[in-house]
């Protein structure tokens, strides 16, 4: 529900972006070992590469509201665990923002250097195309915490294309914003990766013994490898063992708690010890995870009416 002063709010935000794109001056951060940005041609179309304080995009945002996000494919998608964290590194972790996150990529029909302002570049039709949720979490931060922001550094990245556009060069900017847009999505299990205890359960399934002429492959990162061999997601893997000690990971919170590696999570509880994840399993260990494995595979696999400890046989 919003007040008075929030629908205004909302209303000069929803006003400004029919306004339609404007001219921005971006001040650089001052760089005591090179200049403040670093340009790259390529033809027609030309990028500013450098830093500018989380202050500066804060001002930005205040001042022009949505009309800097005409072309980004998506406005800002609200305080959600992703934007609260930005929010968070901004005020608590603020020399270490530049490190967290990816920056910001803006397009400009035209870009001259300000003489009159230091390391600052004039932007005609300046627009975001990657990054809003970044701006918008940054000045929601500026209002928790100003003189934080001032220690916060962004990656920016302005883009410069002609004024008239053919239509070689306007297929080119919607490549820009579409591949800018573009990624594969990140997986709460791909963070446990690169963990030494997942490397070594890959070590151990190598040596297992192979059936019907297939060996066994651990896969702990997703990719197009094993078509093969007998397959063990690492996912799949965690989730049998996670559902066959303590019952379904959904119940305590799904695939976040089970690759939740702090001292209470379920990561830990599978992989680990005195609430630290430990670099390997036993021998011992794995030969017990190894049969339960085995155990729940064969109950999908065959639909049978035994009934594995918090696996329903059925599944």
């Amino acid at each position: 529900m919003l007040d008075e002063e929030g629908l205004n709010v909302r209303l000069r935000d929803a006003l400004s972006a029919a306004a339609g794109p404007t001219d921005v001056s971006v001040q650089f951060s001052k760089s005591e070992e090179s200049h403040p940005w670093i340009a790259f041609a390529d033809g027609k179309e030309r990028t500013y590469l450098g830093r500018v304080t989380g202050s500066e995009l804060a001002v930005m945002f205040q001042r022009y509201k949505s009309r800097l996000f005409g072309l980004n494919i998506r406005n800002y998608i609200g305080d959600n665990i992703t934007n609260r964290t930005i929010r968070k590194t901004a005020t608590q972790e603020p020399t270490k923002f530049f490190f967290f996150n990816n920056g910001v990529t803006a397009l400009a029909s035209g870009v001259e250097v300000d003489k009159s302002q230091p390391r600052t570049l004039r932007c005609r039709s300046f627009n975001i195309i990657n990054g809003a949720q970044t701006v918008r979490s940054l000045s929601k931060a500026q209002a928790d915490d100003p003189e934080a922001l001032r220690n916060v550094s962004v990656l920016i990245r302005i883009i410069e294309y002609p004024s008239k556009l053919s239509h070689v060069e306007q297929s080119f900017l919607d490549n820009v914003t579409r591949f800018n847009n573009t990624q594969n999505a990140v997986k709460i299990s791909d963070f446990r990766s690169n963990d030494p205890v997942q490397q070594d359960l890959r070590a151990k399934f190598d040596k297992v013994p192979a059936r019907k002429g297939k060996k066994f492959i651990y896969k702990n990162k997703r990719s197009t490898e094993g078509q093969s061999k007998i397959v063990v997601g690492m996912e799949e893997f965690a989730k049998s063992l996670y559902a066959f000690e303590y019952g379904p990971a959904d119940a305590y919170g799904g695939t976040r708690h089970l690759f939740d590696a702090s001292k209470t999570g379920g990561y830990t509880a599978l992989y680990g010890r005195d609430g630290e994840v430990l670099p390997a399993l036993s021998e011992e260990t794995f030969q017990r995870y190894l049969g339960i494995w085995f155990c729940c595979e064969f109950t999908y696999s065959h639909c049978c009416p035994v009934t594995v400890r918090g696996i329903p046989a059925n599944r």
